[in-house]
């Protein structure tokens, strides 16, 4: 490819073409010297509008060496590229219009095809402009056919084409800027995507129509880019201004905002902020009905994330119901997409899972695998992740015989399969079997393999999500096996890199915090774990959460207790014990393993211990007159274990 660096330099055969043109020349001006002044006056006049005005970011981005920061295009002048991209007095290519049929009818790669013959056509012939807008269709045609390795070279070449048409108009360079970072966001090239797509923003400055619906697209994609990134706020950002941009077009033009609002659904999803991904789905559900889905996927899409949005609110049992419906009998009818319907159906169930819809996670599950097996879908690498997930129901029901057995079907299929990441799955579910046998030894041979497997996967990504959640399943492990320092160790890097992601306040910290309490609670190390155990708290009651089990606001209150009364300082514990009982009261009883009632009988034992006796007693008779009623009967609590021996009971 040739940089635009070294447009305009003569070569030799430039130059034999310049003498040709000096003889003809001066033929001219001795014959017509009239018509010479004029010719001269003209070309003087086409060079002065038609000057080589390149910008300084179209330069420096074709040698690699932009600076994001820097980037900051010339306004525009008036545009030398014509709105169909095509000179009116240049014949168009045979080519050209099976090409633009192609792809209306999404045959992308024979449009592609096509779009490289009439590209190099233009080229032979030096008609950049034209050779330029051939070869970025071409490219957008790679995008949609997943070639994007192809794309991108093929947008490399628009640009140099781009430039050797001496192209002064910041908007078209921002388009074609725009399709080249999106076929690097697609390699996962996402430093120098985020680089193409933030100068593609900053190019569109036109308030025309299309230029609008380029920056409402290239947002989209700077958000997708800012997700991968781990750049939350900036993603948001996108999401909202391509949001924004697209409600600016006319109705035809705007329905390509469902794309986005889809993607930032599952931003919001996966962000647990499930309130805004349920009015964002249900605002796309009703745009769409009016400006018409692109396909029945885009449908069960919005249904698929709303269905996880709601999957925990007992209120929205019916529509939740009516969604996974929906979605399910789309995802069974789509064809030629199996990647597509799995993926959304393990998202789903790790929702189910999450939020204790176990009846509804099996019969999706059982519903998917059967379809998988009645089309000879089995060599679909999604298949051991919802074996896996079929395996954690069963775990969670206690079914420990049935978990076994689904996850020996996964890992025989990752051993006819190899090369594919199933293995991941396999090693999580095989280690929490084992945590339930409480069979110490495997457990920790199954979660080192499965961190080396992550390190492999993830080598530049110490602070990637799944990374995080095994190092703090090994330090539980350690802490089961009585290596406390080996947990400490564990617990307290896991909290650091995810606070360099999420800061220190983000509601999910509060469990690793509450871990690292409990290792310095057990191991009698007590001035230190009273402080992250009154953070947890702190950070849960900043986001208003009330969790219920021994891994919420519960469990935070239970421990913190009982770590007061281990001090003998009741007088500290007591706030905290009723409180719990508050929040228990106020709700559906006792949780399992943390009861409110068992921690105030603790309470009311050391008062009398320390001889305040009729303090004790009244507590005491107060404990007797709750476990009469229905709510606080002792049947209902189903402690499993001490919490003061064994904290960490939990499935991931």
């Amino acid at each position: 490819m040739v940089p635009v660096s070294n447009v305009g330099k003569m070569r030799s055969s430039d130059k034999n073409d310049s003498d040709t043109k000096n003889f003809w020349a001066m033929n001219i001006s001795r014959r017509f010297p009239l018509l010479y002044i004029i010719i001269l006056a003209g070309i003087l006049l086409a060079n002065a509008n038609c000057s080589f005005a390149l910008q300084p970011e179209a330069e420096s981005i074709n040698s690699g060496e932009i600076d994001k920061k820097t980037v900051k295009p010339k306004k525009p002048g008036k545009s030398k590229l014509p709105k169909a991209h095509f000179s009116a007095s240049i014949k168009p290519h045979p080519k050209l219009e099976g090409a633009k049929a192609a792809a209306t009818n999404g045959n992308y790669p024979e449009a592609a095809r096509l779009f490289d013959i009439v590209a190099r056509h233009y080229k032979n012939t030096k008609n950049w402009y034209a050779a330029a807008d051939a070869n970025l269709n071409e490219a957008r045609c790679l995008i949609k056919a997943e070639e994007f390795a192809a794309a991108e070279k093929c947008s490399r070449i628009a640009l140099d084409y781009l430039g050797k048409a001496h192209c002064s108009d910041s908007s078209a360079w921002g388009q074609y800027y725009g399709v080249l970072g999106t076929s690097l966001r697609h390699q996962s090239k996402y430093l120098e995507s985020d680089l193409y797509l933030n100068s593609s923003i900053v190019a569109l400055s036109k308030e025309e129509q299309v230029i609008i619906y380029e920056m409402a697209e290239r947002s989209h994609e700077l958000g997708l880019c800012m997700v991968m990134e781990g750049k939350m706020e900036q993603a948001e950002k996108s999401f909202r201004d391509s949001i924004d941009y697209f409600k600016r077009l006319s109705i035809p033009e705007r329905r390509n905002i469902l794309n986005t609002m889809i993607s930032f659904a599952i931003y919001l999803n996966g962000n647990d902020r499930f309130s805004e991904a349920e009015r964002i789905c249900k605002e796309g559900l009703e745009l769409g009905e009016k400006l018409g889905f692109n396909d029945s996927k885009q449908l069960a899409d919005y249904k698929f994330q709303l269905a996880i949005a709601i999957c925990g609110k007992p209120q929205e049992a019916e529509t939740l119901k009516n969604c996974i419906e929906e979605s399910t009998n789309i995802g069974e009818k789509a064809e030629g997409d199996s990647s597509w319907f799995f993926r959304n159906i393990r998202d789903l169930t790790d929702a189910l899972i999450k939020k204790e819809q176990l009846e509804l996670a099996i019969r999706v599950l059982s519903r998917s695998l059967a379809f998988a097996e009645k089309h000879n879908l089995l060599n679909n690498q999604k298949i051991p992740s919802l074996l896996c997930n079929m395996a954690r129901c069963e775990l969670k029901l206690g079914n420990l015989g049935k978990a076994t057995e689904y996850v020996k079907k996964a890992s025989e299929y990752c051993a006819e399969h190899k090369g594919s990441n199933c293995g991941l799955d396999v090693e999580s579910v095989r280690a929490l079997i084992y945590h339930r046998q409480k069979n110490w030894d495997s457990e920790l041979e199954a979660l080192t393999q499965l961190y080396e497997m992550l390190t492999q996967f993830h080598p530049n990504e110490p602070d990637h999500p799944e990374l995080l959640g095994t190092m703090r399943r090994l330090g539980n492990v350690h802490f089961q096996m009585g290596n406390h320092k080996e947990a400490d160790h564990f617990f307290k890097n896991a909290l650091l890199l995810e606070e360099k992601t999420k800061g220190p306040d983000h509601l999910s910290l509060s469990t690793p915090i509450q871990e690292i309490g409990s290792t310095y609670c057990i191991s009698g190390r007590y001035t230190e774990a009273i402080p992250y155990l009154l953070r947890a708290i702190a950070i849960r009651d900043m986001h208003g959460d009330s969790s219920k089990g021994q891994y919420g606001l519960e469990g935070c209150l239970d421990e913190l207790s009982y770590l007061y009364l281990s001090i003998n300082e009741p007088d500290k514990a007591l706030p905290l014990v009723e409180r719990l009982f508050n929040l228990q009261d106020g709700s559906s009883g006792p949780a399992e393993g943390v009861d409110a009632l068992s921690t105030m009988q603790s309470v009311a034992e050391l008062l009398i211990q320390q001889g305040r006796i009729e303090e004790g007693n009244k507590m005491q008779n107060r404990i007797t007159e709750l476990r009469k009623t229905e709510k606080w009967k002792l049947t209902t609590a189903k402690p499993i274990e001490d919490p003061k021996t064994n904290l960490h009971l939990y499935i991931k």
